[in-house]
């Protein structure tokens, strides 16, 4: 599936961290630029077809956004973070739901990253709710002893590694 916001987070991130490890002006000033043409793209979509377009990975979008604020001082950074807020995913982590199973497992992570970020730098308490919930769940229930969490980016049953490991043995001996 086609993942542009993926791709545009990868190219945000890389400016944040030019900005922030080099001093480069001309970086922040190319990602506020990047960020005023993300918001143009926005705007004028209802929430209804923002949260259509986030069942679709797109990286960490709400992190970069929650830092080009902190950067900036400017809040409209934050209202673009929460364009990316994925009430499916993070709402109901907040309400301590396990609905990770069966979930790619990359599209997650980044996403709940983000949350916290705009956790940290807001207080946001659904945003933090949500994070600490799933590092939780994914660091007690989803991650094997490896440090691993998935099988094929795809989060298991919780506490039920067995299968996964198992399979994966299964392929190994086929080789």
């Amino acid at each position: 599936m086609w993942s542009p916001w993926y791709v545009q987070h990868k190219i945000y991130a890389g400016l944040r961290d030019a900005y922030r490890y080099t001093g480069t002006r001309a970086a922040l000033d190319v990602e506020i630029k990047f960020a005023e043409w993300a918001e143009s793209i926005l705007s004028p979509l209802s929430d209804e077809q923002i949260q259509r377009m986030l069942a679709t990975e797109f990286g960490g979008m709400n992190e970069v956004m929650a830092d080009l604020y902190a950067d900036t001082g400017d809040v409209r950074w934050l209202a673009l973070a929460g364009k990316f807020h994925h009430a499916a995913i993070v709402d109901r982590l907040a309400e301590k739901k396990d609905i990770l199973p069966g979930t790619h497992a990359n599209t997650q992570i980044p996403k709940l990253y983000g949350a916290l970020k705009v956790y940290l730098y807001t207080g946001n308490e659904t945003e933090g709710r949500a994070a600490k919930y799933f590092w939780d769940e994914v660091t007690q229930h989803h991650t094997f002893a490896t440090g691993g969490n998935s099988r094929n980016e795809y989060f298991g049953q919780p506490d039920r590694m067995t299968n996964m490991v198992d399979d994966a043995r299964r392929d190994l001996q086929r080789l």
